[in-house]
């Protein structure tokens, strides 16, 4: 009766641990910089929105726009939501006002632009802008 018991119970943890191994394997893939041809840099693994928004950062002509690279982005109600992983982190409204600037004005209410350094140890704060028609930008920092 109590081997019975013990087998039951090794039986559920192993289900429950096979379970959470297909829960994190599940997930969507991590996107990952590579180097592109021309000297910049490509992401691969990214969704629709960080791909048009790149595709609009490549061909700018501004010249720091090879420096960051739009991770995640994702829209509802007419706000949007921007990840991005730069090499000059500290220029976040700059970046900002660059994905802003052709996508929000006649659409968003609200747009946040998260910026975080390609390297996270050297420079783990993370800038957030904050674009509203009403207050323009507004850049904070935390950790």
């Amino acid at each position: 009766m109590i081997a019975r018991l013990i087998l039951g119970g090794v039986a559920w943890c192993a289900a429950l641990a096979l379970f959470a191994v297909l829960i994190q394997r599940s997930g969507s893939t991590t996107p990952r910089l590579m180097p592109a041809r021309d000297g910049s840099t490509a992401l691969d693994g990214v969704d629709a929105i960080a791909r048009a928004l790149n595709d609009t950062r490549l061909t700018s002509i501004r010249p720091d726009r090879l420096q960051w690279t739009v991770t995640k982005g994702m829209s509802a109600l007419r706000e949007m939501v921007v990840y991005v992983a730069a090499n000059n982190p500290d220029e976040a409204r700059s970046i900002a006002e660059h994905i802003v600037t052709p996508t929000a004005r006649a659409k968003y209410h609200e747009i946040l632009v998260y910026v975080q350094a390609v390297d996270l140890k050297n420079d783990p704060v993370v800038r957030r802008v904050v674009w509203t028609p009403r207050d323009g930008y507004v850049e904070m920092r935390f950790q």
